[in-house]
């Protein structure tokens, strides 16, 4: 193992020197091979980093260029071969390498695809850090020092081991409203997450603007678990968020959860309950008692209307339809549900995921299974995993976040168990489930569910420290790891999070 890392999640090469220069007065963004939109959306993420202006282009002359020694530092992105970046692909870790090269007033970051080029960023950002900041009462005998950077100098060489590397939130029991999804994006960004999965629907509430069923929304916008905040996103909000996460090197997964977790549908559509009446808004914490019905014929149109819409809103690849805890729907009815679902999905161009219970269905070979209940891997997931489907690993134990860090934490609840940095830290998701093909696990995701966790603090105070850790087990192999540098790494990173004002769990950093 090397001397401990400046970035984390620990990168697979790095060879740095550290050197101080004057701090720039702009930023020069040179991405000639992007397209306009991906070279907006890397000025955007460069901006949201530094805070300095930023030159979209060089002058054409070159007289007129500034002096870059003293007043700009130029981020160049550039491909190995001179081809086009791939776009943002998350289940795919070719396009998601990079090379970062820095001197002291450029910086190149070279990679085969757009994700490559944002986490090349995020690693960027841990190497320029001010090194001194201006009196606050100069005078004409002592004006200001000239503010400083230090700039590491040198090169990091870096892949994700795991593809897919996510944060699901949910936001139907208790709502996160658009600043604060923005902050968690930020946050997640820093840390090389690539996904974050939002939980839009469940008995509680409906989260999403549905122009198609307005009532989805207009009565599922305004309810929540008891203590729980309300809310929805606008489809203009759901638009700006989805631009907000991929200038981050993010992709927005949404989630409608079918055929259980539906009382919210339940209450907005009489139609689709075998009475036609409409059940009463649900505020509890329990699950598994609410379903839709095959029999009814309201049934599967509702569905299309919307897997549609959501597939016409929805910039990334992923659609993400549920299909946990359906405790009251016969197995046949639930295949057939599921699968009405996933053709949805698929005829509208997107890729179905959903929770591990779906293995009970027909499933398309492009499907994903998101495993999570680790009191229960039944043998239909071994056989879907040996017929090459993939999956994407959240075991309660290791990465459901809204757990206690510990006894007697205040915080959190421990269905499954209190689990620390450690225990978040230390496995290798490709051995967590045996019988699964370790080459079908396509990555990683961290879950916070929102029964008792309504306020942006609470939500930071449980995943930090954890959501690093998780980030690295995504990130860096577990030869690469290991438990000693990542703890003194994560120490350095909280002085970030308290200069950031964010909220995060003290104790649990031992």
């Amino acid at each position: 193992m090397n001397a401990m890392s400046l970035i984390t999640p620990r990168p697979l090469h790095e060879s740095l020197v550290p050197h101080e220069r004057d701090a720039p007065t702009t930023i020069h963004v040179a991405a000639g091979l992007a397209t306009t939109a991906q070279a907006e959306q890397l000025r955007a993420h460069v901006t949201s980093i530094f805070a300095l202006p930023i030159e979209p282009a060089l002058p054409a002359d070159p007289a007129d260029a500034p002096d870059h020694t003293t007043t700009t530092f130029t981020i160049e992105f550039t491909t190995p071969d001179g081809a086009a970046p791939t776009a943002l692909e998350p289940t795919e870790v070719a396009g998601q390498e990079y090379e970062l090269t820095i001197t002291a007033d450029h910086a190149r970051i070279t990679s085969t695809g757009v994700g490559g080029w944002h986490y090349g960023i995020t690693a960027l950002r841990r190497l320029i850090t001010p090194a001194r900041t201006p009196a606050t009462n100069p005078t004409p005998t002592t004006p200001n020092p000239t503010p400083t950077w230090t700039i590491h100098l040198g090169t990091v060489q870096d892949a994700p081991d795991l593809a897919w590397r996510g944060f699901s939130l949910d936001v139907a029991r208790s709502f996160f409203p658009y600043a604060e999804l923005t902050r968690l994006i930020d946050l997640i960004a820093a840390y090389r997450f690539n996904v974050l999965h939002l939980h839009l629907t469940d008995d509680q509430g409906w989260r999403l603007e549905s122009l198609a069923l307005p009532a989805l929304s207009d009565r599922g916008g305004i309810t929540a678990v008891a203590g729980g905040r309300a809310g929805m996103l606008s489809q203009a909000d759901y638009t700006h968020l989805q631009e907000y996460a991929l200038a981050r090197g993010i992709t927005v997964v949404p989630e409608i959860d079918i055929p259980g977790h539906t009382n919210a549908a339940l209450n907005a559509l009489p139609e689709l309950n075998r009475d036609g009446q409409a059940p009463d808004v649900y505020t509890g914490i329990e699950v598994g008692f609410s379903r839709i019905r095959t029999e009814l014929p309201a049934t599967l149109p509702f569905l299309r209307t919307v897997f549609t819409e959501l597939a016409g809103l929805t910039l990334g690849r992923y659609i993400h339809l549920g299909g946990d805890e359906a405790h009251q729907v016969p197995g046949e009815d639930y295949a057939q549900l599921v699968e009405a679902a996933q053709e949805v999905i698929a005829t509208a161009g997107k890729v179905p995921l959903g929770w591990q219970e779906i293995a009970g269905a027909r499933l398309h070979q492009d499907t994903i299974m998101q495993l999570w209940d680790r009191r229960s891997y039944p043998e239909a997931l071994m056989e879907h995993s040996r017929a090459g489907r993939r999956s994407i690993l959240s075991p309660a134990n290791r990465a459901y976040l809204d757990m206690s860090a510990r006894p007697g934490q205040g915080i959190g609840v421990n269905w499954d168990t209190e689990f620390d940095l450690a225990d978040a830290y230390d496995w290798d998701p490709r051995a967590a489930v045996p019988g699964l093909v370790p080459d079908t696990v396509v990555g990683v995701e961290a879950t916070m569910w929102s029964e008792f966790v309504h306020h942006f603090d609470t939500l930071t105070t449980l995943i930090l420290p954890r959501l690093v850790a998780i980030a690295e087990v995504g990130w860096t192999p577990q030869s690469a790891r290991s438990w000693e540098d990542f703890q003194a790494r994560v120490e350095r990173e909280a002085r970030w999070w308290a200069d950031a004002g964010l909220a995060f769990d003290e104790e649990g950093l031992a």
